[in-house]
């Protein structure tokens, strides 16, 4: 059986929710000059603090932050990798005991000097078309995808905190609403006239 990469992408497009709107107002504060980029009065908005609520709760650290509409994405997160762990653990529950039911089978038929039916389709499931190594693929397969998302859970807790760190650095920055454009023709000295077209946007 070939690994599907659903959780991946699952992971990703979580991780891009969660993550781009920190590093975009990022992108903005270092592109900014110093006087379009204010600075409030110390608010004692500590990153340490954000991160030990993150690390002791999933999810209050975006709350410290005031981003509340980062918990339900943090949880939906948990809870999806939840159900993916669950699933997989059923699937992979079944085939490894169908799996184990055949090596005692032919353990006995071994102890009895017979050799055992390696041809037998076996039942999984309800469905009895799984030779004795599609079980084992099986098996093999539903768990690696469990243990996949168990790896999944913990790069999720752990991502929510770096996140909570990250977001808790911009909370004291402001970003002035006072956005203009202006335009206007420009002439260049050179050999010949050049004429060109200014754009300058002022924050």
């Amino acid at each position: 059986m070939r690994p599907n990469t659903f959780l991946q992408r699952y992971i990703y497009i979580l991780s891009g929710i969660l993550l781009i709107p920190a590093f975009v107002l990022s992108q903005s504060s270092d592109s900014l000059s110093a006087d379009t980029l204010s600075q409030k009065p110390k608010t004692e908005h500590s990153p340490k603090k954000a991160t030990i609520y993150s690390a002791v709760v999933p999810g209050l650290g975006q709350v410290y932050n005031k981003s509340y509409w980062k918990v339900p994405v943090i949880y939906g997160g948990f809870a999806g990798l939840g159900y993916i762990i669950s699933q997989n653990h059923i699937f992979y529950s079944d085939f490894r005991d169908v799996y184990n039911s055949y090596l005692t089978y032919a353990a006995g038929e071994e102890a009895e000097g017979r050799t055992p039916n390696s041809d037998t389709l076996l039942t999984v499931r309800g469905l009895t078309s799984y030779s004795i190594y599609n079980v084992k693929e099986g098996r093999d397969y539903f768990r690696r995808r469990r243990d996949l998302a168990i790896i999944g859970i913990g790069a999720w807790y752990v991502l929510q905190i770096i996140e909570a760190y990250v977001d808790a650095h911009m909370f004291s920055f402001d970003i002035s609403d006072d956005l203009s454009l202006h335009y206007r023709p420009t002439f260049f000295d050179a050999a010949k006239p050049v004429s060109g077209l200014t754009i300058s946007v002022r924050f």
